[in-house]
Formats: structure tokens, C-alpha cells, sequence
């Protein structure tokens, strides 16, 4: 099967996700065709920037929706190539990952050559008012989080208006560990790793955003081993705040340097996004719907063979297995988590038994399984 793969171009994970699933098709045996939005992504930022589209204090990097905000040569500039591409190669399943940067007029474009299509949502419920906008326009929808399904199936109607067919297909499809890129990050980490700049007792991995300085500042004297590190991007100032001084590796790092410290780590503790996150051009969750999906780290964690400490608010960490049992401990306080650094402990063989878990149920290959199945490809 021939699938072409379109990434929103946005200068943070979706990038990650676009490989993983990428090398997940691949190893399945389907040809995969790539158009990567990135690269017209930066050139569209100083177009938009030079016709006055974009706000002054919006920064590079920030997850904003450019294509919606230019102007119609703009759009054309990054959108132009991707129909006659589709046209040329004639797949048999057009994916858009995330969206967010593709224009609307695209993806229905490609739907109504009669070519399936489908949307992958990696950021739900955080985005769902503006995926909710232009998910009608593709025949499958495969969100992050079980709480937007049934919004996204609302578009049903809209989408037969749009399109013209009935084939409107909202499914859940949980995020997973992109294992192709942690067994490199394996190979690449130096040995012994215990002896490098990647090893710690207690790791915290992710963006920063003020819920996570707020976590951080509620349990920092569990952080208490020399060893001990918050990795990720931040901010100068609350990063001060924090006195972790050389436990704090405060930049965005490529994916597989973050599955280094990952691998050399023992205990790897979680705290999930505020479901209301506030992003530059404002909340994209204004009815708070109510988040329960788990993030790809913990299945990146359990499968790097770390004891996971996570939230109890995300309920379908009890969807793990029995075999997870051992390796997954849930906090509902701060003085929960400070307990769990210090005492939490596991058997190697429980660690194994988790990695092999995740490879054979929750590892991209298995998303791309699911993907081929429901469209029917």
C-alpha cells in the first residue's frame, strides 16, 4: 500500500510523531511518501511576519496557527505543492499529522479526488476547539484523547456537506513509544552509562510550562541526589527559582538525546499538561473537557525500563496490564510523589517484562496497525 505522509510542520513534536509513524508503515511493509511541511514552515514565518500577520510578541517556535492568520498568497506558498503531489502519486491513504499549519482547503481538496484521508490529533483535548474547525474534512479522525471522540463525530453532517460521502470515521488513538528511535538512542548512549552526564536517580522530562514549575517547587527536596535532573525547555528566571543549579538541563534537545537520559535514568516521574493550557493566541479547551489520555513519555519511560511515577487523574493509566503493575506508581499529592522517589523500587526482571509490554501493545507499529485496519486499507 502506497501512503503519503504530510507533517503540520510545527517546530516541536509533531515532527517526532511524523517519523515515528513513518518507520511504523515501513516496517509493516506499506511505501511511504513524505511532504514535509518544515520546510516551508520557517520561509511562511518570515512572509507572514514581512505582510504584518503576525502578532509582535509571538516568538519563534510557539505552536501557532500561521496558515489561518496569512493572507491568501501566503497560503498558497505553503500549500500549493501538496494536491498536485497527491495527484502524481496517487496513494492509497493520504495522513495529516496534526493539521494545525495544513489549510483547510487542502485536506478537502485531497478528499474529494476520492483518495482516503485521515487526521492524526496528538494534542488533544489541549487543541480541540480549533481541530474541531477542520477535522470534518478528511474520512478518519484519530485523536489522542477518548473525551473529543464524540465531538469530533459531531462534524458528520458537515463533513457529507463538505465532501460529498458518507465516510466519516472518528476513532481514539492513543499516543506510543516511537521504539525504532529509542533502541537508536540505546545503541548511541555511552557505556557504562552510569558513569556519564545522562544518568540520575529521579528524572522529570518536558516543556515547562507553569503547572510543571508549580509541581517541581512542591516536591524539590525529593530532588535530593546528586545525580538527580529536570530536563527540558524552560524559563531563565523560574528555572532560578528552582535552585536545582546542574540537576537543571534547561533546553529543547532532539528526541533521541532525551531518550538517552531516559535509558540511564531509574525512576522517572510525570506530571501531565493542564488540560486548559493557555497558548499565545489564547485557551483551545474553553469547555474543559476533561483529560485522560496518558503522554507518550510514560510509554517511552516503561519501555526504557524506568519506574514510572505519574498523576492520578489520567484514569486509563489503568488500562496497563497486570505485567505494569510493578512499574507504574500512581501519586495523588506532592507528599505522595516525594515518598515514591524515596522508597519506590523494582526488580529488573519486572523492568523487562514492562519493555516487552510496551514493544508488543503500545509502540507505533501498533498504531499503524490500528490505522490500516480501521481504514481499511
Amino acid at each position: 500500500m502506497k501512503i503519503f505522509l504530510v507533517t503540520s510542520g510545527a517546530t516541536y513534536s509533531t515532527k517526532d510523531l511524523s517519523y515515528a509513524y513513518s518507520e511504523a508503515f515501513e516496517e509493516l511493509g506499506h511505501e511511504v511518501l513524505t511532504y514535509p511541511m518544515e520546510e516551508v514552515y520557517q520561509p511562511l514565518r518570515e512572509l507572514c511576519r514581512l505582510q504584518g500577520c503576525l502578532e509582535s510578541n509571538v516568538q519563534d517556535g510557539k505552536h501557532v496557527d500561521l496558515l489561518n492568520t496569512a493572507d491568501s498568497r501566503a497560503k498558497n506558498f505553503a500549500s500549493c505543492p501538496i494536491v498536485p503531489n497527491v495527484i502524481c502519486e496517487r496513494p492509497d491513504l493520504v495522513i495529516f499529522v496534526h493539521g494545525i499549519n495544513i489549510p483547510e482547503e487542502v485536506m478537502q481538496s485531497v478528499t474529494l479526488l476520492g483518495i482516503k484521508t485521515a487526521l492524526i490529533l496528538p494534542d488533544e483535548p489541549q487543541e480541540v476547539d480549533i481541530s474541531k474547525t477542520y477535522s470534518h474534512v478528511v474520512n478518519y479522525v484519530f485523536t489522542n484523547e477518548r473525551n473529543t471522540v464524540e465531538i469530533h463525530q459531531q462534524n458528520s453532517q458537515k463533513h457529507k456537506v463538505f465532501c460529498g460521502d458518507d465516510l466519516y470515521c472518528v476513532s481514539y488513538l492513543p499516543t506510543a513509544a516511537y521504539t525504532h528511535a529509542l533502541d537508536r538512542a540505546a545503541e548511541a548512549l555511552p557505556h557504562p552509562w552510569r558513569t556519564t552526564g545522562y544518568c540520575s536517580e529521579n528524572l522529570f522530562i518536558g516543556s515547562m510550562y507553569p503547572e510543571r514549575y508549580v509541581f517541581l517547587h512542591s516536591i524539590i527536596d525529593a530532588f535530593c541526589n546528586d545525580n538527580d535532573k529536570v530536563v527540558g525547555p524552560g524559563n531563565a528566571e523560574n528555572d532560578k527559582m528552582l535552585g536545582l543549579g546542574h540537576k537543571r538541563v534547561s533546553k529543547k534537545l532532539p528526541y533521541e538525546e532525551y531518550a538517552k537520559y531516559l535509558w540511564a535514568s531509574t525512576r522517572f516521574i510525570d506530571k501531565p499538561r493542564n488540560e486548559n493550557i493557555t497558548y499565545p493566541y489564547g485557551k483551545q479547551n474553553k469547555e474543559g473537557i476533561r483529560a485522560t489520555n496518558l503522554s507518550p513519555r510514560i510509554y517511552e519511560a516503561l519501555y526504557c525500563r524506568c519506574l514510572v511515577i505519574t498523576d492520578s487523574t489520567r484514569a486509563c493509566v489503568n488500562d496497563f496490564s497486570d505485567v505494569c503493575k510493578n512499574t507504574v506508581q500512581i501519586y495523588s499529592s506532592p507528599m505522595e510523589v516525594r515518598q515514591l522517589m524515596d522508597e519506590s523500587c523494582t526488580v529488573f526482571d519486572d523492568r523487562i517484562k514492562a519493555q516487552e509490554y510496551i514493544r508488543e501493545n503500545h509502540s507505533y507499529v501498533n498504531r499503524a496497525k490500528s490505522i490500516i485496519e480501521i481504514t481499511g486499507e
